[in-house]
């Protein structure tokens, strides 16, 4: 009777450590029914979930009051609290779902909803890739590593940005910016796939970096394993010769419309310090050929020359 008591004035358990296919907020996933995870905390001897209730909405306040819901589980007499998949309504390409859960304890305890989590979806099909494959419009000598191509669209926005997600890869490596700030903290993306197979895009939100009026987009392209030195193989251009780069930006203004910036013709290109970037034999950089303020407006490019749309496949081969 001493130990019940006990138990029943222990706090309510609590949830924490929210995951999305293992991953804290994930952007660009192109799974059709992500997996959900938690942690349960008690202080309670042996505490086990014996229920759980998971919602999600649009939007966090949608979701925190409870209304205009997306998906509710009701609850689901289940231990299970990792790998739970989302099965609500098929979702849309870089729509962002906000989800929480709370769960019932084999005490009887019933835990507060957790804090929201969040996930945002990928593009979802070769249809939503709208932008077109660009390379630096010289020509270059396959058989050396040739200078890092440096590539620049600058655009007009029309109003106040609500939300804008940047979807991006690479033949060879990329670094982006936007107005001068780089977009995340990643180094090597896209990554290391058999290119031939699997080429990785990744999905950054960008909403913070761009403004209302005139805005530039930058990006410094790298060889990388797609055509850079292979120390086993000792020859360069294992999956291609040629750099390419393909982006868009879809941004979401407050009045509700949308509006997309790719990469085409309108983008232009030239070389700066980086004359030579290598996995395995290093960087060569020219500080005399700085290009300052290269990804900011006012920048003049007006000796940059056009980029070239190249064909090359946006089909299956393209995965988050």
């Amino acid at each position: 009777l001493l130990l019940a008591g006990l138990i029943n004035l222990r706090a309510q358990p609590e949830i924490g450590k929210l995951r999305t296919e293992y991953l804290v907020n994930p952007l660009g996933l192109d799974c059709e029914r992500p997996r959900l995870s938690w942690i349960i905390r008690s202080d309670a001897p042996g505490s086990m979930q014996q229920a759980y209730e998971i919602r999600s909405a649009l939007n966090e306040r949608d979701l925190e009051k409870g209304r205009k819901l997306l998906w509710e589980t009701g609850w689901v007499e289940s231990d299970q609290s990792t790998l739970v998949p989302y099965d609500g309504p098929d979702l849309e390409s870089l729509q962002r779902v906000y989800w929480q859960v709370r769960i019932r304890d084999n005490h009887g305890k019933k835990s507060k909803w957790s804090a929201p989590a969040c996930w945002e979806m990928g593009l979802l099909g070769p249809s939503e890739w709208k932008a077109a494959w660009i390379s630096p419009p010289w020509k270059e000598d396959p058989e050396v590593s040739n200078p890092s191509p440096y590539m620049r669209r600058a655009f007009s926005l029309k109003g106040k940005v609500q939300k804008a997600s940047l979807v991006i890869s690479s033949h060879g490596l990329y670094q982006a910016e936007i107005n001068g700030e780089k977009v995340d903290d990643q180094l090597f993306t896209p990554g290391w796939t058999s290119y031939h197979k699997r080429l990785q895009y990744q999905v950054y939100d960008v909403s913070s970096l761009l403004r209302s009026g005139e805005n530039v987009i930058g990006v410094v392209l790298g060889d990388g394993w797609f055509r850079g030195r292979l120390a086993w193989k000792d020859r360069r251009n294992v999956y291609g010769e040629k750099l390419a780069l393909v982006a868009q930006l879809h941004v979401s203004y407050t009045d509700g419309s949308e509006e997309v910036i790719i990469s085409d013709e309108n983008w232009k290109a030239s070389t700066g310090p980086i004359l030579e970037s290598d996995i395995y034999n290093g960087e060569l950089y020219d500080a005399n050929r700085e290009l300052e303020g290269w990804s900011l407006t006012g920048f003049d490019d007006q000796g940059w020359e056009a980029a070239s749309v190249v064909k090359l496949p946006t089909d299956g081969r393209l995965v988050a």
